[in-house]
C-alpha cells in the first residue's frame, strides 16, 4: 500500500510545469487560436470559430523539481526506488530550492474573430480554467530525507518551512481582443472579465520545526482564504475566539449545502478582471521577434472569507506500543489498530497546536470578509526565423511563469515545416526542464472549413516499468518532466494567402 501511494505521488511529481500555452504550438501558423500565446499574432484566415468545449481544451500537471528518474533507477537489471540503499542515489539533490507542484485544466466555451474590413484583427472567447498549486520548500525534503536530527546530543534542530502554501481556484473568463499589423511592427490586446467560482489557499507567515531526539514541536502562524458557491456555515464549526478548527464537524454538516438554493451555484464568489498584452516585429524579412504578458489581473473573492491560525504543539511519540495490542483473533499483527492510536494521539495535539489567530478571530464579524487573489502570470518572448520561402521555420522561446511571487522559468527551442497552406508539423525541445529525454510535437491540418490542431510539450522519450505489489506492470515516462497537452478545432473561412515576393531571402 506504501508503495501504490508513493508512486501515485511520483506520477504527480514527475509531470513538467509549465504555463498552459503549449510553446510547441508557436510555429503552427495554420492554427487561428495562437493569439492565445500572444495576443498580437493574427489568424492566416478571414474569421474562425470554436465551438463549445471540445474544440479547445488544454491540461498540465506537474512540478519543477524531479523527474521518474529520480524515484526509480534501475541497477543491475533490478527496478528499485532511489531510497534503497543498493540504489545509491542523492534524490534530495534533485530539488530545487522550492518545488512548485501545479495542475491546470482550461476548455474553450465559445470563441470567433474576424478580420475588420479597415484591417486589424477582433477576436472574442469565453473560457473555464481551473488550476492548484502548492509551493514546498527544499526544507521539507532535507527534514524527510536526510533525517531532519543533524544533532542527536539533545540540541534543536530548527526546519524552516515559511514558503510552504498552496492555493487553488475555478473561474470564468469572458475576453475581446484586438490585433493590428502595421509595417514591420504588430500589437495586440485583450481584456477579460473574470467570474470567481471557487477558492482555496493557505499560507504561512512563519512556520518552524524544532526536531529534538524525543520530541517534534512545531510554531507559527498565517492565514486561509476560502471562498465557495456553497454556505460553510463557518459560525457553527469554528470558535469565537482563539480555538481549534473542527474541520470534521464541518465536513459532516447536513447544511453544507441547501440543494434547493440552486442560486448559489450561479451566483459568482467573486468578480474581477485580467489583461493579455502582446507585441511582434520583423527587423527583416526573415526574422520574427515577439513578447507578452497574459493573465496580468485578479480576482476580487467578496464571498470569502480570510481566517487567520496560530500553530504551536509538540508531538513526542504514542508512548509504549505493546505487539499484543495490536493483533487480531490469529495472532497477526494489525497495522489499523495501530494507525488508529496514532491518528488519536495526532488530533489530540491538533486540538491543542492548531488555532484560530487574534488576527482574523473566529467571531462573527471580526474576520476579514472578502479578499484579493492575483492570477497566475504568463511571459512570453520568442524569436522565430523563416527559411526557404518560409517552409522551414526555426525558433527559440521562452515563457516565465509568476505563482504566488515566485518565478519559473522554461527555454524552448523548435522547429517546423510548412510545406503548403494546409499542413503544419513541428518539434521542440524544451532545456530547463527536459533532462536530453523529451520532445515537444505539433501538427496542424486543414480539410475545407475544417482546422485541427494537437500539440504537447515534454513527449517522453525513454520509458520503464515497474511493479506494483499485486504484479501489474505499469509503463512510467522515465525522465521527461511534462504532461502539457492540448487539442483545438477551429471553423475557419476566407484562407489569406501567402505574401511570399522575390524580394524573400531564400537558403
Amino acid at each position: 500500500m506504501k508503495k501504490t501511494i508513493l508512486l501515485a505521488l511520483g506520477i504527480l511529481l514527475a509531470g513538467g510545469i509549465s504555463a498552459q500555452e503549449i510553446m510547441t504550438a508557436n510555429m503552427l501558423e495554420i492554427a487561428p487560436q495562437r493569439h492565445m500565446i500572444n495576443p498580437a499574432f493574427e489568424p492566416q484566415t478571414e474569421g474562425y470559430f470554436i465551438a463549445p468545449v471540445l474544440s479547445h481544451t488544454g491540461a498540465l500537471i506537474g512540478n519543477t523539481s524531479i523527474g521518474m528518474n529520480d524515484l526509480i533507477v534501475n541497477r543491475n537489471g533490478t527496478t528499485m526506488w532511489t531510497l534503497n540503499p543498493e540504489a545509491n542515489y542523492d534524490l534530495l539533490g534533485a530539488f530545487h530550492k522550492n518545488t512548485l507542484v501545479r495542475a491546470e485544466v482550461n476548455t474553450a466555451i465559445f470563441g470567433f474573430g474576424f478580420r475588420l474590413p479597415k484591417g486589424g484583427y477582433l477576436h472574442v472567447n469565453a473560457d473555464l480554467t481551473a488550476d492548484a498549486g502548492a509551493n514546498l520548500p527544499r526544507t521539507i525534503f532535507e527534514f524527510a530525507l536526510d533525517g531532519g536530527m543533524k544533532d542527536l546530543s539533545g540540541g534543536s534542530n530548527i526546519t524552516d518551512i515559511t514558503q510552504l502554501g498552496a492555493r487553488a481556484q475555478a473561474y470564468l473568463s469572458l475576453g475581446a481582443g484586438y490585433s493590428k499589423q502595421k509595417g514591420d511592427w504588430g500589437w495586440g490586446f485583450q481584456v477579460k472579465l473574470l467570474d470567481g467560482i471557487a477558492y482555496a489557499g493557505v499560507r504561512s507567515k512563519s512556520l518552524q520545526m524544532d526536531t529534538k531526539a524525543d520530541e517534534w514541536t512545531l510554531r507559527g502562524n498565517g492565514y486561509m482564504e476560502i471562498a465557495a458557491p456553497f454556505n460553510p456555515n463557518l459560525e457553527e464549526v469554528l470558535p469565537s475566539g482563539p480555538g481549534y478548527y473542527d474541520m470534521e464537524r464541518w465536513s459532516k454538516q447536513e447544511k453544507l449545502f441547501d440543494w434547493k438554493n440552486v442560486g448559489n451555484l450561479l451566483t459568482p464568489c467573486g468578480y474581477g478582471a485580467a489583461v493579455d498584452l502582446g507585441v511582434t516585429y520583423k527587423p527583416a524579412s526573415f526574422v520574427k521577434l515577439s513578447a507578452a504578458i497574459t493573465d496580468l489581473g485578479a480576482i476580487y473573492w467578496n464571498r470569502g472569507r480570510k481566517l487567520g491560525y496560530e500553530a504551536d504543539g509538540t508531538y513526542n511519540g504514542v508512548g509504549t506500543i505493546v505487539y499484543g495490542d495490536y493483533t487480531d483473533e490469529e495472532g497477526n499483527f494489525n497495522g489499523r489498530q495501530l494507525w488508529d492510536t496514532i491518528e488519536t494521539h495526532l488530533e489530540d495535539i491538533y486540538k491543542t497546536a492548531f488555532r484560530s489567530s487574534d488576527e482574523y478571530t473566529c467571531e462573527e464579524g471580526n474576520w476579514q470578509n472578502g479578499f484579493l487573489a492575483p492570477l497566475t502570470m504568463k511571459i512570453n518572448a520568442g524569436a522565430d526565423f523563416y527559411l526557404c520561402r518560409d517552409i522551414i521555420g526555426l525558433g527559440i522561446y521562452s515563457r516565465t511563469l509568476l505563482h504566488d511571487s515566485r518565478l519559473y522559468e522554461e527555454l524552448t527551442i523548435g522547429a517546423a515545416v510548412r510545406p503548403c497552406k494546409w499542413f503544419n508539423f513541428a518539434l521542440s525541445y524544451s532545456m530547463m526542464n527536459g533532462k536530453w529525454d523529451n520532445l515537444g510535437v505539433a501538427i496542424g491540418l486543414r480539410g475545407g472549413p475544417v482546422v485541427l490542431t494537437l500539440a504537447a510539450d515534454y513527449v517522453p522519450m525513454t520509458w520503464t516499468h515497474y511493479t506494483t505489489e499485486s504484479e501489474k506492470r505499469i509503463a512510467l515516462p522515465y525522465k521527461a518532466k511534462g504532461v502539457n497537452a492540448e487539442l483545438g478545432i477551429a471553423f475557419v473561412w476566407g484562407w489569406k494567402e501567402s505574401k511570399i515576393t522575390t524580394e524573400t531571402i531564400t537558403y
